[in-house]
């Protein structure tokens, strides 16, 4: 039997993108970058053609390649090994040369085993060996280590104007124009931000070597080979803005937004995808390969007649960066991204997603059909999200600089913890007495959820706390992401949103889960109430203080947060004092504050003789008696220790106190509410009964009388004074009975 001989380049993309880096003018070209492309195919299968005098195989006849692609070759050869392997070293050697030490051959010879795609097996495990490439090292180390610069050898191939053309109508022409310009900017500079995009196929392999037969083989190969290619790419792109109908907002009637113009590829070809593109339009571009992918996975299905079980998936980097920078530096920094991809799909995602995105540090997924219902990581998902701030901005529901404030103050910060300070006192929610949602709400609930801990679906879970580890892993990348593509520029046009997100139109359930993250998890936070160990052994002075004045606690399975009677005025006061080096001071204000609560009392006894009201306020759970003698004990030991850092106690407790605000809007509210329907239930109830009585009562004039005059009221113009007299009775015994229990709220709607 003969020999096989399997001869794989490599690092091809690294000498199209170190020739298209060389180019004097700086400017990467569409036809440069096709152009250096062609070359090392066409190249490199003529080369090894003449090497060895291959007869290249087709449909009529047989020959002696059994793989011969641009990449990789496997065929069949009756020379000798001995002679094989010089010939392999002189093509090495040649090829070399050819691209200035930036291609590298790699080559095994073995015995033919008489089956194809044993032979493919095998050519594929020989070619892997690390081995292998220690040899051919060993075998050129003369040429490999020579200290003399190699000149290009090769006549440059240009690409016939007809087909440079062709390419244009899809493809954007350099690089420059992948740069979207401010309405505004004054110079003719062309630096700005761009999107580079790299993708890799996942299973590839698995699914080639898992094939039971070389017709089989061929026919998947040359599936591959016809579909992953720029040309077709180009088709793929022109046949999705094809379907896109959402009109250009300040265009004509007849023009509409393409993805035509908008991408430069450098390199598709193998399981490799690799293109720049213009911001608006990297979503898109995502959703091109997500077809594309998806039209593969059909096809071998249908050429392998359901055979494979397994699927092809595609592991996608993307990342933000400036056009004119080498396509080295831009490959190395999108394949980390690429390598995030790889791994969250492998580790989290293996089964369920069809597509596995990392965009600038941001994780997304485009789930298979039947999975990922609740992800909050779906790339569709985020898109719509997109859509729905890119709307709450234009009508003001927040802003860009509240936003980007916000991502300074918790960038600039190293702490943890004050991290997520940062977070809830930008996040904070504003309601005003009588809402229990709003737009802002929504907005900032949205933000804040991202950084809770996730659940893990047991009984008898702990309450989800916020986890900090979120905050640089989850939100800094988001809003930085988020604050890119809402700029007017990167903002693909937008029809009528519909919200689905972010204000969803089945609230009930929803709006529970927002006021338990936007009011009860902070409150318990900060007061440190969940049920974990390390609140219950580690307590510091500072939660000791900050307990003094608020606290959490849980009386007959009702969450409570009783409060001593300050105005949150009074921390910050106390905290000016400490920044300004007036630690001691701190103390005299509290004791006179304090002198000033127990005057009022004092008064309120002298004013009512009863005592009733000031009674009630005593044994009222909402409040707290403030203990002015274990504050000074435990302020003074603050001081002498080095357990705190200053003022956190102080934040801790203007933040509690405004949050507290915020719940006793939605409990008061909530209440107001349920009382409303409790007596709109008793005055229907007592209707029904009446007219029941009413149609019952014959025969007795006195007693018809009488009926309508239990109805209707004694005299006709009674009726509006009792209706006026049951409001005022249901707003005393509800809404006025909750402010009373819940203590003075006066300071906290006037502050």
């Amino acid at each position: 039997m003969g020999n096989i001989v399997a001869i794989a380049v490599e690092k091809v993309q690294r000498y199209i993108f170190q020739k298209i880096d060389n180019n004097q003018k700086d400017r990467k070209t569409l036809r440069d970058i096709i152009d250096a492309s062609n070359q090392v195919a066409e190249t490199f299968l003529e080369e090894i053609k003449k090497e060895f005098n291959v007869v290249i195989s087709s449909m009529e006849e047989d020959g002696d390649t059994i793989l011969w692609i641009s990449g990789k070759v496997v065929f069949r050869s009756e020379l000798s090994r001995e002679e094989i392997y010089k010939r392999c070293k002189r093509l090495f050697e040649k090829i070399y040369r050819d691209y200035q030490g930036h291609i590298f051959l790699k080559y095994a010879v073995f015995e033919d085993s008489g089956s194809e795609m044993e032979n493919l097996r095998q050519s594929d495990r020989e070619l892997k060996e690390s081995e292998k490439k220690a040899m051919i090292l060993q075998e050129n180390q003369k040429l490999l280590f020579q200290f003399t610069e190699l000149e290009n050898t090769l006549d440059r191939k240009r690409i016939s104007k007809q087909e440079h053309e062709k390419w244009e109508e899809v493809f954007i022409k350099n690089m420059d124009d992948l740069v979207v310009q401010d309405e505004k900017h004054e110079s003719d500079s062309t630096d700005g931000k761009i999107a580079i995009v790299k993708a890799d196929i996942n299973h590839l392999g698995r699914i080639m070597m898992g094939l039971d037969s070389f017709d089989l083989y061929k026919k998947i190969s040359k599936l591959l080979e016809d579909e992953i290619n720029i040309e077709n790419f180009g088709k793929r792109i022109t046949s999705y803005s094809e379907k896109i109908e959402l009109p250009l907002q300040s265009a004509s009637k007849d023009e509409k937004w393409t993805l035509n113009e908008k991408i430069l590829p450098f390199y598709i070809a193998g399981d490799d995808i690799f293109y720049a593109t213009r911001i608006d339009s990297v979503i898109d571009s995502i959703k091109v390969l997500r077809n594309m992918i998806g039209d593969l996975n059909e096809e071998i299905q249908k050429q392998t007649a359901g055979k494979v079980s397994t699927e092809l998936s595609l592991a996608v980097g993307v990342v933000f960066v400036n056009n004119h920078q080498p396509i080295r530096y831009y490959r190395q920094l999108v394949e980390e991204e690429l390598a995030k991809a790889k791994t969250t799909m492998k580790m989290q995602r293996a089964l369920q997603a069809a597509v596995g995105i990392s965009m600038a540090g941001n994780s997304f997924h485009i789930y298979k059909k039947g999975y990922g219902y609740k992800e909050n990581d779906g790339f569709y998902r985020f898109e719509q999200e997109l859509s729905e701030l890119k709307d709450m901005l234009s009508k003001k529901v927040f802003t860009n600089t509240a936003l980007h404030n916000l991502l300074i103050n918790m960038e600039i910060e190293s702490d943890k913890m004050q991290q997520l300070y940062y977070a809830l006192y930008f996040l904070r929610p504003n309601l005003q007495k009588g809402q229990l949602v709003n737009d802002e709400l929504c907005f900032k609930y949205y933000w804040l959820s991202h950084i809770v801990e996730k659940g893990t679906g047991e009984k008898g879970q702990e309450e989800k706390d916020f986890d900090t580890e979120k905050i640089n892993n989850v939100l800094i990348p988001k809003i930085k992401l988020v604050l890119l593509m809402l700029r007017k520029k990167y903002s693909k046009p937008v029809g009528d949103v519909v919200y689905q997100y972010i204000k969803p139109k089945n609230t009930q359930d929803w709006e529970k889960n927002m006021h338990s993250v936007m009011l009860n998890k902070p409150l318990n936070h900060l007061l440190g109430s969940m049920n974990k160990k390390s609140y219950k052994h580690n307590k510091k002075l500072d939660n000791q203080l900050v307990e003094l004045f608020i606290k959490a606690e849980n009386k007959n399975r009702k969450q409570l947060y009783p409060s001593a009677d300050f105005q949150p005025s009074v921390f910050y006061r106390a905290k000016n004092l400490i920044e300004n080096g007036k630690t001691e001071a701190v103390v005299s204000l509290f004791e006179n504050y304090n002198q000033g609560i127990q005057q009022k009392m004092v008064r309120k006894e002298e004013n009512l003789p009863e005592h009733k009201e000031t009674q009630n306020e005593l044994e009222n759970p909402h409040r707290i008696a403030f203990d002015i003698e274990s504050f000074n004990k435990l302020y003074q030991q603050l001081i002498e220790s080095q357990q705190s850092n200053g003022t956190q106690w102080l934040d801790t407790l203007i933040l509690a106190f405004y949050y507290n605000q915020q719940r006793i809007i939605v409990k008061t509210v909530k209440k107001a509410e349920k009382e409303k329907k409790e007596n709109q239930s008793g005055q229907k109830t007592g209707a029904e009964k009446g007219g029941k009585g009413k149609r019952n009562k014959e025969g007795n004039s006195k007693k018809k009388v009488e009926g309508a005059y239990n109805i209707q009221g004694k005299k006709q113009g009674d009726r509006p004074h009792n209706v006026q007299n049951a409001k005022k009775q249901v707003q005393s015994t509800g809404l006025n009975n909750e402010l009373k229990g819940l203590g003075n709220l006066k300071f906290f709607f006037n502050d």
